[in-house]
């Protein structure tokens, strides 16, 4: 498995909505299926950064995990992450903290 973040969002409401608005019926965790919809590609969650914990004011973040089997659709996951930083904002990381 390996991840990607949106990091620094403000507004976890906006985030949850263009979840949503993008993977339509689903919440907590989002789904991003296969393009034939046979498989999931990812699980995407909002959450928000522990060490410094607000539940308020945040900082927020959205995770997606890609699961084993789909490991080098990094392409088809960034597309959806760069689709709704547009909307929220934030600065899209690796796992290994690394601006992508």
């Amino acid at each position: 498995m390996k991840s990607y973040f949106i990091e620094r969002i403000t507004d976890p409401l906006k985030a949850r909505q263009t979840l949503s608005q993008y993977l339509p019926g689903q919440h907590d965790p989002w789904v991003l299926w296969t393009r034939d919809a046979a498989a999931p590609v990812a699980y995407l969650n909002v959450d928000i950064v522990d060490d410094v914990w607000d539940e308020v004011e945040g900082p927020f973040y959205i995770q997606a995990d890609i699961s084993g089997r789909n490991y080098n659709e990094d392409d088809y996951v960034l597309s959806l992450l760069r689709k709704v930083q547009n909307i929220v904002g934030g600065v899209i990381k690796d796992d290994n903290d690394s601006f992508v």
